[in-house]
């Protein structure tokens, strides 16, 4: 790194050395982002009481559940028979992450629940028009 008041002589020579310019890489630049960004996620949940961990883990560790109800549903209406409980575990799991946002959470803007409502529509439009399809195929 160059400090201020340091020569500029070497600048040339790191510049062809492996893409580097006052002597950081491409590489540690991309790292020092992602510290950077994981710095401020952590951050934002500190200040809002949410673990992004584990709001994260729910979100991604209910995409399975999601899917399995979504199938038992789809094959119990197929069936002709009731699917209101595999209706409701596929929507509990589209929900779950919110849902534990809105427990633990304190203090969440206003635009954050805006936009967690017209995701959760958005969802809810196009989950409704998948089970749509799949029961007419």
């Amino acid at each position: 790194m160059i400090a201020s008041g340091q020569s500029c002589e070497n600048l040339p020579r790191l510049q062809k050395r492996g893409r580097q310019l006052h002597g950081v890489t491409a590489e540690s630049g991309m790292m020092d982002g992602l510290a950077a960004a994981q710095a401020w996620v952590m951050g934002l949940g500190a200040q809002y009481g949410v673990n992004p961990v584990i709001f994260g883990a729910i979100y991604i560790g209910a995409i399975p559940f999601f899917l399995l109800f979504t199938g038992l549903a789809i094959k119990r209406l197929r069936g002709g028979r009731p699917a209101v409980l595999p209706i409701l575990g596929a929507g509990l799991c589209f929900i779950s992450a919110y849902l534990y946002l809105a427990i633990v959470g304190r203090n969440i803007p206003g635009w954050v629940w805006g936009v967690f409502a017209l995701i959760i529509a958005y969802g809810g439009f196009s989950a409704i028009r998948g089970f749509r399809a799949k029961l007419k195929a």
